[in-house]
């Protein structure tokens, strides 16, 4: 997500930059590959590790032990693998976004003792991962130890602290996730008569913890309390097929299929054209999401939203935003939003506008946020002790790895 814009800008100015990432598996990659990009698939797949059915179902003592070493330990291949393309290339900066999954402790060992410059960008409670799944091992010390090493950026205050649990990062500073602000936009659909449908937008993963199932509840409460109001949602994006079946049945049951429509996946650029026809864009998302891209991006194409005090809007000070949603399991609440961009159809377009202009100051990644970084970068301390041997790495963690062979 973020992190291929980031590796575009830095590369758009001047930097040599090479991507390392893990490999997909089955039709788990979804997006066209990025190739623009030196991106190196190279580390084990997390996908088999990631299903949480699998996990609470799982009897297998063996796959539960693996689990706990790809979140919480280390997955030694991944070690290797790292520790040879860092010595062989010697980049000057290592910049680690995700590592949940790869052997998360090993991964950012290998990367404070052999980077130049290490920094990790924290998008996720990883301090609150790690420490749960501890079963079968215990690097709960030695994770402490790593992070005094390691400067970190995180994309929200709520993170930052998430991320305090286990220990501090050698420095953590708090820089919001950047969008990109065009200068041209069309105007919003605001503009037309206020006897015309309310058109609404949903776009991002169609998951149940996006706020679908409250979306479409808060749908049928608006259609029951006002009959004679003309609304169509469209909910933009790709998911489980399974949720997608249940949501679908929802709707119908709702007796909304022919005011709420499931499109399916859409390119950026043709969604972003879209935008324009579409009066207020809706994301009832979790409160606890760190930092969503979707509603942002909205805002950039001057495009009200109705959504719910995830941490980053609070952080940035629309606490007295009127299309907040305070309760997404409330379908009173949620009616009483959409409600209320209908009856203000002719504000909308001034209000995304004034949104747009407010939260640009924080927000634009050329601008604001991609400086930002660099500063981090060259505050970043520069490591000059000697780069240890791979077996002295990686010898605390072979006592619990599957993988000792590996390096015996």
């Amino acid at each position: 997500m973020g992190c291929a814009d980031i590796a575009r800008a830095c590369q758009g100015l001047g930097h040599r930059v090479e991507v390392l990432t893990s490999l997909a598996c089955g039709n788990l990659r979804r997006s066209r590959p990025a190739d623009d990009l030196s991106v190196h698939a190279v580390f084990e797949p997390v996908y088999f590790y990631e299903d949480p059915v699998i996990a609470y179902r799982s009897t297998d003592s063996g796959w539960m032990r693996r689990r706990c070493a790809a979140f919480g330990g280390a997955i030694i291949p991944n070690m290797l693998t790292l520790y040879l393309h860092l010595v062989r290339r010697q980049p000057d900066v290592v910049w680690v976004f995700n590592p949940l999954g790869l052997g998360t402790v090993g991964l950012l060992e290998v990367c404070a003792l052999t980077a130049k410059r290490c920094l990790i960008h924290l998008m996720d409670d990883i301090d609150g991962v790690v420490a749960d799944h501890q079963q079968f091992q215990n690097f709960l010390g030695r994770f402490q130890r790593v992070k005094a090493q390691i400067s970190a950026i995180s994309c929200t205050e709520h993170v930052r602290a998430k991320n305090s649990g286990v220990g501090l990062y050698r420095s953590n500073r708090v820089i919001f996730n950047g969008v990109r602000f065009p200068v041209d936009i069309r105007p919003v659909a605001g503009r037309k008569a206020a006897g015309e449908r309310l058109r609404v937008i949903y776009f991002g993963q169609v998951e149940r913890h996006k706020g679908l199932i409250q979306l479409v509840m808060g749908a049928s409460r608006l259609q029951t309390l006002y009959p004679d109001l003309r609304f169509q949602i469209d909910i933009v994006g790709g998911g489980s097929p399974f949720f997608k079946q249940e949501l679908t049945e929802l709707i119908t049951k709702a007796g909304l299929t022919n005011k709420v429509h499931l499109l399916g996946f859409m390119e950026k650029p043709r969604l972003h054209e879209s935008l324009s026809n579409y009066d207020v864009a809706v994301f009832l998302l979790d409160k606890n999401e760190p930092f969503a891209f979707a509603p942002f991006e909205a805002v950039t194409a001057g495009l009200p939203i109705v959504v719910t005090p995830i941490p980053a809007f609070q952080e940035l000070g629309m606490n007295d935003y009127p299309l907040l949603v305070q309760n997404r399991d409330d379908a009173d609440e949620v009616a009483a939003r959409l409600r209320f961009a209908n009856d203000n159809r002719s504000r909308m377009p001034q209000l995304g506008q004034s949104l747009r202009q407010i939260l640009r100051s924080s927000l634009d990644f050329d601008g604001v946020v991609l400086p930002r970084y660099f500063d981090e970068i060259r505050n970043c301390p520069v490591r000059r002790q000697p780069v240890p041997p791979i077996h002295q790495i990686v010898a605390p963690y072979q006592t619990y790895s599957s993988y000792a062979h590996v390096v015996a």
